[in-house]
């Protein structure tokens, strides 16, 4: 497979780049060039992005087409997720999907309207099979909007006949794109115990520098990047951070493929050009880092799962690992990354064989306070590597202490540089992780608080003393990886709406990824006067340039509270206590006949129950929609209201049970 998608260390790929056979190319679903603000495979929250965000420079209103001659097969108007979406089946067999649409074209718009007024309510998800209405290629299906997210801009999906996700660029749309990825990051990753990268047995970094240009083929661009070399003991995995943009330095294209060998010896390939939705939970395994590091989202794992190959990543050799050189020899390692438009990237790293520092000679010095232990979870084992101010006549003694055992962990201590050290232990149990320099008394101790979590059988980790428990069930993991489970005291401020109902327990670390997500169960105490149903469990939510809060991830039964986690995170019992806040009402004409009613929601806790809105304008019920980005309420009316005063009522819960219910008044003077 390698080989036939290689062709050549600097040809670039031929048909790959091109629309699929058979498939023809489609019109711009916006008027103009197009400007791609996020692409596809791009990192979510446990998922992949399945198409591509089109810019329409922060406006509503801009007609969206058809691409391409077709059926509509289904329309759906959501409060979140995709928001208004319109499902285009193309001729070719080909589904085209649009999201966050501000209005749709009459024709859709009427047949939506008449299944709300059926339901009486507003989120409805209307399938029109083969008898939906026929569009050509350029007709307008509605304008661009933002229903369902917070900023302005169109959200186009190309799926295939099958309706899996397929990689829009390169496959009938295109964009303007002569420049090569530019490589920002490269990291190499101990993946066996006893590997050493450079004088380290815990991940290194590796700085591209500035780049060749060279001119490719048919105008298309090549960048070429000399990393230098870095001594290797054993086997290491490749992360990479790299950046594609169009022409004009717009947006973020992603890249469309990557291919890693050494000595000649092909290892992996990568191709993003589609994706499975049963595949979306690799996103975790393909993005190393996404929780908390700064540019996780860019940072790629070249490596294949451990359950094997899937349809973005596969490998002739195993994992797609690197092998250190042997002695008296070096490797030639080469990696090409290649976007949609056939750019290319190349960048080559020398990898040396490691070779034992001489030995230390003389008295230690300068220990004590300047001694330095990194112990990092690293795949299933625990990697330590301990610096010094100078070198040291003897190594250091490291043993691991697991919690409740009288006898240690014994691991053997290697040194790795001129004031470097390492271990590596294999923990089934947390430990506390001791390095000694002998008489002089010199110490340095750092809890690591793992357990070891294997994919094959049932595993229980607990936190007596947080009234915590962690439950996998068999085959939650990919592979085995080490996992913590510990109580908490600095956490996040939590909000006067929410009452602390019991302690915090973080389960890590932060890049762990499941196959399958664990169950947690913590006890909690309930407040005087507060009721079981407003309890719940919450965890810590994090977006940029916002201060933490609080998000609810499940619900109290009995004595405790539980939730089958998605992710690794800092979670605590709470209860909520104050019902939604509803403030003062706004109202504007357009985008229908009556004008769009908007009742602005503060809810902090459980979150709005949505089923719970109900609306009156003078004692009718109006059919309403929760807008979440905004924290709204919107009524889009089809009928003006005549000149006067008007008395609307909302009533609407939390999903605690809190219950507000909300009386404004609306005076129109014409």
């Amino acid at each position: 497979m390698f080989r036939a998608l290689v062709l050549g260390w600097i040809g670039v790929v031929g048909p790959w780049f091109g629309v699929l056979p058979g498939m023809a190319a489609l019109l711009g679903p916006l008027d103009g060039p197009l400007a791609v603000t996020s692409s596809f495979g791009e990192y979510r929250p446990g998922r992949f992005h399945t198409g591509v965000d089109l810019s329409t420079g922060g406006e509503v209103g801009h007609p969206v087409r058809a691409v391409g001659a077709g059926i509509v097969e289904r329309v759906r108007e959501y409060s979140g997720g995709y928001g208004r979406a319109v499902y285009l089946r193309l001729d070719d067999g080909r589904i085209a999907v649009y999201a966050h649409l501000h209005t749709f074209a009459p024709e859709l718009a009427r047949r939506v309207l008449g299944e709300q007024n059926r339901l009486r309510r507003y989120e409805v998800d209307l399938a029109l099979g083969s008898g939906g209405p026929r569009f050509e290629a350029g007709d307008v299906l509605g304008t661009a909007g933002q229903a369902g997210t917070s900023v302005p801009h169109l959200h186009f999906e190309l799926r295939d006949s099958g309706n899996q996700p397929l990689n829009p660029l390169g496959n009938g749309l295109e964009v303007a794109d002569g420049v090569a990825p530019t490589l920002r990051k490269l990291w190499l990753v101990p993946r066996r115990p006893g590997t050493i990268v450079g004088d380290s047995a815990t991940p290194i970094a590796v700085e591209p520098g500035s780049a060749q240009r060279v001119d490719g083929t048919d105008g298309r661009q090549v960048r070429r990047y000399e990393l230098g070399s870095v001594r290797l003991r054993g086997w290491a995995r490749l992360d990479l951070a790299v950046h594609d943009a169009d022409d004009a330095g717009r947006g973020d294209l992603a890249i469309a493929g990557a291919a890693l060998e050494q000595d000649g010896r092909p290892l992996l390939e990568l191709a993003m050009d589609r994706i499975t939705w049963s595949g979306n939970r690799r996103a975790r395994h393909f993005y190393s880092g996404v929780s908390e590091e700064a540019g996780g989202r860019d940072r790629i794992r070249l490596e294949v799962p451990a359950d094997g190959e899937d349809e973005i990543l596969s490998s002739e050799s195993g994992f797609g690992w690197l092998e250190g050189p042997a002695e008296g020899e070096r490797s030639r390692v080469r990696l090409a990354v290649w976007d949609r438009a056939g750019n290319r990237t190349e960048a080559e790293l020398t990898l040396l064989p490691w070779r034992r520092p001489d030995e230390p000679v003389g008295e230690p010095e300068g220990l004590g306070a300047e001694l330095r232990l990194a112990v990092l979870p690293v795949g299933d084992f625990l990697a330590c590597t301990l610096r010094t101010p100078g070198a040291a006549v003897r190594a250091p003694r490291v043993m691991g202490l697991p919690r409740g055992a009288t006898a240690p962990i014994h691991a053997a201590t290697e040194r790795v540089g001129d004031a470097s050290w390492a271990s590596w232990l294999e923990p089934i149990s947390p430990v506390t992780v001791v390095a000694d320099w002998g008489e002089a008394g010199r110490a340095w101790e750092e809890w690591a608080p793992f357990h070891r979590v294997d994919a094959g059988a049932e595993h229980f980790l607990e936190a007596p003393e947080m009234g915590a428990r962690l439950r996998f069930a068999v085959g939650s993991v990919y592979q085995p990886l080490l996992l913590s489970l510990t109580g908490e005291s600095d956490t996040p401020e939590s909000p006067e709406e929410l009452i602390p109902a019991g302690g915090a327990v973080r389960v890590g670390p932060s890049t762990a990824y499941f196959k399958q997500g664990p169950d947690l169960w913590m006890r909690y105490e309930l407040p005087e006067g507060i009721r079981v149903s407003q309890v719940g469990l919450y965890r810590v939510t994090t977006r940029p340039g916002r201060p933490a809060g609080w998000g609810l991830e499940g619900r109290a039964s009995g004595d405790h509270v539980e939730a089958t986690l998605g992710d690794p995170g800092l979670f605590r019992p709470m209860a909520d206590v104050v019902g939604p806040r509803v403030k003062p009402l706004r109202f504007s004409l357009g985008p229908t006949a009556g004008g769009t009613l908007r009742l602005p929601v503060e809810e902090v806790g459980a979150g709005v129950d949505q089923g719970s809105i109900r609306l009156e304008i003078d004692g009718q019920p109006v059919i309403a929609g929760w807008d979440p980005p905004r924290s709204r309420v919107e009524a889009r009316l089809e009928e003006p209201l005549p000149p006067g005063a008007h008395r609307v009522v909302m009533r609407i819960d939390d999903r605690a049970g809190n219950r507000t219910r909300h009386e404004a008044s609306l005076i129109l003077d014409r």
